[in-house]
């Protein structure tokens, strides 16, 4: 999720800042390329691609023609003041400040995930005080900077059964500081009942928003999601399923006949 919304940003020539706490540059580089290529993603790390010209060839046209602005930083074990930092570098370097209001030019940063990387980094906070105090700075920043920030974070065990504002590990700060909160789930066997597999097999729930209506009771959007090729695509809510709306999502001024990239 996080680098095909990146990814999109990026396609647009806005800049994104990548930040990563668990994979390293070479994995996210494989997925972005299969995300782009629609190469599976295990015939680039293996190299079994070079036994199909045809996907030799989309790959070679994506080498020739993809220069995104997406900018990677793994940041494994930093404490999240040198996160800051480096977003920071981000907006003084790549995005550039505009001079009449001392924001950033318009940029993206992709957060993944939020997280206590050690419990030395807490010093002497208990992890959820830490992470609310992470919460509380990086809510700062964004308004200092006037930039927007996606970051995903972690469910707790009830997130496999429930799906409300509890499910949220770490800090009710995490949630209470963000814009939108939305949680993404596999489908049950309850919802392909009334929802096939073909119109989703993954879904989000908008379940807190400060802009707009988010999710009603019983209402998710419909999420394709192939991960072999590490791409997921947007489908229409299940209550437009229910309603026998066509297979489409509308948008006030663009209507789109196919599904969108996420």
């Amino acid at each position: 999720m996080c680098l095909n919304i990146g990814n999109y940003v990026a396609n647009l020539g806005i800049p994104v800042l990548y930040l990563d706490t668990e994979l390293t540059q070479d994995m996210m580089l494989g997925r972005l390329v299969s995300l782009i290529s629609e190469v599976p993603i295990d015939q680039i790390e293996t190299g079994q691609f070079t036994q199909n010209q045809s996907l030799t060839k989309k790959l070679a046209e994506v080498a020739n023609t993809s220069k995104r602005p997406i900018y990677y930083y793994n940041i494994s074990g930093k404490h999240y003041s040198e996160w800051l930092s480096i977003m920071r570098r981000f907006i003084m370097k790549i995005a550039g400040l505009n001079p009449e209001t001392g924001t950033a030019n318009p940029c993206l940063i992709v957060l993944d995930y939020i997280k206590c990387m050690n419990l030395d980094h807490a010093g002497k906070f208990e992890e959820h005080q830490h992470l609310g105090q992470l919460a509380t700075d990086l809510h700062n920043f964004c308004i200092q900077y006037g930039i927007p920030v996606f970051a995903a974070v972690q469910l707790n065990r009830d997130g496999i059964t429930k799906e409300d504002q509890s499910v949220i590990a770490g800090s009710d700060k995490l949630l209470g500081l963000c814009s939108s909160f939305t949680i993404m789930k596999n489908k049950t066997e309850e919802d392909y009942a009334a929802d096939p597999k073909e119109n989703g097999n993954k879904k989000l729930i908008v379940n807190t928003v400060r802009f707009g209506i988010g999710c009603q009771d019983g209402e998710y959007i419909n999420v394709i999601a192939d991960l072999a090729r590490s791409k997921m695509s947007e489908g229409m809510t299940n209550i437009e399923v229910r309603r026998g709306k066509p297979q489409s999502m509308k948008f006030a001024n663009n209507d789109r006949s196919e599904a969108v990239n996420i």
